[in-house]
């Protein structure tokens, strides 16, 4: 028997409960179930993945349906002010699973999205653009400037402060 999981709101469902009222309220556009849900729909997936590269059984080339969705809910949560639903979009982006391919990472994009992450104040997204700039990672390689400025970043975030609800 599964252990109840204690939704956001404090209530304790079982796991398929628990996942119901996440798509309920998601689908009512409900932003953090939205992130809550894709964050459920990736980790199955990438535990699918590493399970697969570990019995060295390949995908075919498709991406896998969760990571899909996990990309949409994430980019919903995004775009009403879920501060670590950006990074998560751009690590889905940056990992390739964000493609159609499922494996085909797409830098570029990814990168836009560490960038306005870090912008919003998440020092993990400011930390990864800042290796990526000084790289060339995903986009032109900025001089130790760029690296400057993605300590600025990082200085003004306030841990306390994670923004998961479009408000600081």
């Amino acid at each position: 028997m599964h252990e109840p999981l204690t939704l956001f709101c404090g209530a304790q469902a079982a796991p398929k409960e628990a996942v119901a009222s996440l798509e309920s309220l998601a689908a009512a556009g409900h932003a953090f179930s939205q992130y809550s849900l894709a964050k459920i729909l990736a980790d199955a997936a990438a535990a699918d993945r590493a399970a697969a590269a570990a019995n060295k059984h390949g995908d075919g080339g498709k991406p896998d349906l969760r990571a899909v969705r996990a990309l949409e809910l994430y980019s919903s949560a995004a775009r009403k002010g879920v501060l670590p639903a950006l990074t998560n979009v751009a690590n889905l982006y940056a990992s390739g699973h964000a493609s159609a391919d499922g494996a085909t990472p797409d830098e570029p994009t990814a990168r836009k999205w560490y960038e306005a992450a870090a912008e919003m104040g998440d020092p993990l997204a400011a930390y990864t653009l800042a290796t990526w700039c000084t790289t060339g990672r995903g986009g032109p390689e900025v001089t130790v400037g760029g690296l400057v400025v993605a300590r600025t970043r990082i200085a003004r975030v306030k841990p306390t402060h994670w923004n998961t609800h479009g408000r600081r």
